[in-house]
């Protein structure tokens, strides 16, 4: 008679700890799905941190000086779309009192999500005809819920959304996909529904279902040009532009919108390598493919028609000499503030172990000019304008995760270094990451970040765990510290835990030094 039993390790997390019969069944499995709670399953295991990259192949993976290694193949925007199976759903829909509180729900954490919308315009267009080619493509309204429903359990919200809406809406958001690509002026929408769904599927703890479906996100948004957007400045179309799958956007708030959609495909692209440590980018600015859109500006500024086209710095900007001299017709935006954050970190891990000096030096010097204009992690505002005061503002959580990038990227670039300058770099970053953690007050400072840093974590205790590890028959003051900082950031990663359960799997790794 044949085993029903699932292999070892298929079971949710759910299931597991309250040592229930679990079917496996996703993205809920039953006994959740009746149980009425969350279901989270344990990611694909991959090794956090690379081994030492062989010196030859790894220069310059970000668009520095050097040779710049070929970004994977890009598949085809009408390549075979590949739909996850279901059980059977629930039937009934959400009243449209539940829908709109839902969107509401999604859009006052959407910044969690790197998404960015004119709200106002969008509600509005909720109310437009279903063939009205303004009215958003149900694959993002089916995307926008399920986040919606996935984000009540943090939003402080009466009741949390039940385990049922967030299937339903999923596999109503995955089914109606495809079907947005049969009309070119619904791709954008395609687009941002994928990388919502794509987003879920990274909180959940799916990353193999998230990075085939972020894939999907950065296929079409290469083949619609958004990495090629030349200017922050909307103009009428003109017979000479180069043409692309999207019409010409039709105002300043269109234009706004896509160039934000694009830096959000680009951030969570750079957020799966760091979760996928083996796993390299895509969006690798390179002869290949080429990024000239500029960073990020407030949808705001582009809709009162603000921004200029000395705003048009990108990424290759980041490691100019000149760059922290460029006079701006406005500070940084945090969005901008996080996609270069994203990209200094990514390039340092794909620079980890190399051995030219030149490439770690000139990376070194863009993330000292990148720390010397972050905000403090108080600063209030859309930018990180207003200064705060210590113990008395409440932290920001974005400038949380992205003053921490610059000292985990400085973790990837150092760690292997045997001198004393890069053991002294080290330790610095490490320092300076448990100063952040150390500002982090009750429970509620932890529901409010964003899953992304525990994944800045993880790597920094996989980091200083390697470090303490071939040390064990060594002494000194520095590792000391450096095992007092592990201790701390493993507290923030347990504490977070309790939001983002998936974070907790990787805990009792990271525990073991000895």
């Amino acid at each position: 008679m044949a085993s029903n039993a699932l292999p070892r390790g298929s079971a949710c997390l759910t299931c597991r700890k309250k040592k229930q019969k679990c079917d496996a069944g996703k993205p809920v499995c039953s006994s959740c799905f009746k149980g009425n709670k969350e279901c989270v399953y344990e990611p694909t295991r991959r090794a956090l941190v690379p081994m030492p990259a062989d010196p030859s192949s790894s220069p310059s993976a970000q668009g520095s000086s050097g040779g710049t290694p070929s970004p994977p193949h890009i598949p085809h925007i009408n390549a075979p779309y590949e739909v996850l199976p279901h059980r059977p759903l629930p039937s009934g829909s959400p009243t449209p009192s539940l829908r709109l509180d839902l969107i509401q729900t999604f859009l006052r954490n959407k910044e969690k999500a790197c998404f960015e919308i004119d709200e106002e315009r969008f509600i509005a267009s909720l109310s437009y005809p279903l063939l009205d080619s303004r009215r958003p493509h149900p694959c993002l309204i089916y995307a926008i819920l399920l986040l919606g429903s996935y984000f009540t359990r943090f939003s402080g919200a009466r009741s949390p959304s039940p385990p049922e809406d967030e299937e339903r809406f999923l596999c109503e958001a995955r089914t109606e996909l495809p079907r947005s690509l049969e009309e070119t002026d619904r791709l954008h929408d395609f687009i941002r529904a994928s990388n919502l769904v794509a987003f879920y599927y990274l909180c959940k703890g799916l990353l193999s279902e998230a990075h085939q479906q972020l894939t999907q996100s950065i296929s079409v948004s290469t083949r619609c040009g958004l990495h090629q957007i030349p200017s922050p400045v909307w103009e009428p179309a003109s017979p000479r532009e180069e043409r692309h799958f999207l019409p010409h956007p039709i105002d300043n708030v269109e234009l706004g919108e896509r160039i934000l959609t694009f830096w959000q495909t680009y951030c969570l692209d750079k957020l799966m390598t760091l979760a996928l440590a083996q796993c390299p980018p895509q969006l690798v600015d390179g002869n290949q493919l080429r990024i000239v859109t500029p960073w990020p500006r407030l949808l705001q500024e582009y809709k009162h028609a603000s921004t200029l086209d000395l705003d048009a710095t990108t990424v290759r900007h980041l490691y100019d000499s000149r760059y922290s001299q460029i006079q701006y017709a406005g500070s940084e935006t945090i969005d901008a503030l996080h996609a270069q954050g994203l990209t200094l970190t990514s390039h340092a891990l794909a620079l980890s172990g190399t051995t030219s000096v030149e490439h770690i030096q000139h990376l070194d010097r863009a993330i000292q000019h990148f720390c010397a204009k972050l905000p403090g992690i108080r600063n209030g505002g859309e930018m990180g304008q207003y200064p705060g005061q210590p113990l008395y503002t409440p932290l920001n959580p974005r400038l949380v995760y992205i003053n921490t990038l610059p000292h985990l990227a400085s973790l990837f670039l150092h760690q292997y270094g045997g001198d004393e300058t890069s053991r002294n770099k080290t330790l610095l970053a490490t320092q300076a990451m448990t100063n952040i953690v150390n500002e982090l007050g009750p429970q509620e400072d932890y529901e409010a970040l964003f899953i992304g840093i525990g994944y800045l974590w993880i790597n920094a205790c996989e980091i200083m765990r390697r470090i303490l590890r071939s040390n064990l028959n060594s002494w000194n003051p520095n590792l000391e510290l450096i095992r007092h900082h592990h201790y701390i950031l493993l507290n923030a990663l347990r504490r977070l835990s309790r939001v983002y359960l998936v974070l907790g799997l990787f805990i009792e790794h990271l525990e073991f030094i000895a």
